[in-house]
């Protein structure tokens, strides 16, 4: 299992530790139903932070790149969301 991510420059635990938890705020960013997004907000506060934490004190490149991709990426896709939700509800609104 060491080997498997060898040729890329990443562990294998770093590759499924990031990506399990883009994964459970995905699933919640796109499942929620209600106004309330306790949650949700949580889960990706605590996302940001496991980021941060291993772009600031991993010393490979590989894994500290692919964090910040995925940190980036949830950022990008809730400002996408939360802007359509607010387009829709003010069409609905007029």
């Amino acid at each position: 299992m060491r080997n498997l991510f060898s040729n890329l420059g990443i562990a294998s635990l770093d590759f499924v530790q990031i990506s399990a938890s883009f994964l459970v705020v995905m699933l919640l960013v796109f499942n929620h139903t209600t106004r309330r997004h306790f949650w949700t907000n949580f889960v990706h506060v605590v996302f940001a932070l496991q980021c941060l934490l291993i772009i600031i004190f991993r010393a490979d490149l590989t894994p500290r790149f692919f964090a910040a991709l995925m940190l980036f990426s949830t950022v990008i896709i809730r400002v996408i969301l939360a802007r359509r939700t607010d387009n829709v509800s003010n069409r609905l609104r007029t």
